[in-house]
Parts: structure tokens; sequence; C-alpha cells
């Protein structure tokens, strides 16, 4: 099953900055994606050159949540490593 990943950068004075589209990830079973979604965070942020002013939110959502309404989990950045 693909669950779908957003990545979100917050700004600290101003809010969110900008949204993306992430590479998706694949579980077996809805009962894996927090600690999937959480190894998934790990490994974007050995990569992710954070900011002074601001943190990064990875969201996962359903293959269903086309509103992308729901995060099924969420992490910052910040917490991931």
């Amino acid at each position: 099953m693909l669950i779908k990943v957003t990545g979100s950068q917050w700004v600290d004075g101003s809010g969110w900055s900008y949204t993306e589209d992430l590479d998706s990830m694949e579980i077996n079973s809805m009962d894996e994606v927090k600690e999937a979604a959480g190894l998934y965070a790990a490994e974007f942020a050995k990569n992710y050159a954070p900011t002074e002013s601001g943190d990064y939110q990875l969201r996962f959502y359903a293959p269903e949540d086309d509103g992308q309404e729901k995060p099924l989990a969420k992490f910052w950045l910040s917490d991931a490593k």
C-alpha cells in the first residue's frame, strides 16, 4: 500500500512557507504506518539542512485521503534526528 508523503516548511514568525509532495512510502499494512513513518522521517532528516528560523514537517496520508485532510502521522524534522 502506498502512503502519500508531503513536506511543509515552517518559518518562525510568519507560519507555513510551502508544502511539497515527496516520494511515497510503501507499507504492507496500516498497522506499521507510524513505525515506517518514523523511519522515513529519520532517513529524510539525514539529508535535510535545517534553518535557524524554522522547521520542516513531514505528513503521511492514506491513499484514499485525496484532500490530505487527516494525516496518519506527522513528524517535525527537529524531533526526528
